[in-house]
């Protein structure tokens, strides 16, 4: 299973930031660009950014992502 994180503008127009194999289970706004991605079932915690950038904040019991 595959999820992805996309950006989405006012106008509707939409990007694919990123792909990831694993699943998507929260997302949290830092500022217009930057979100925080809660995934599992390994529970990590990424920030991704508008223009792609991906990078591991931290990882977590899986229950603690949710």
């Amino acid at each position: 299973m595959r999820s992805a994180v996309y950006y989405v503008d006012a106008n509707g127009l939409w990007d694919r930031v990123w792909e990831t194999s694993d699943l998507v289970y929260d997302l949290a706004a830092v500022d217009a660009t930057t979100m925080l991605v809660g995934t599992g079932p390994s529970g990590r915690v990424y920030e991704v950014t508008r223009d792609g950038r991906v990078t591991l904040v931290n990882s977590v019991d899986a229950l603690q992502v949710t």
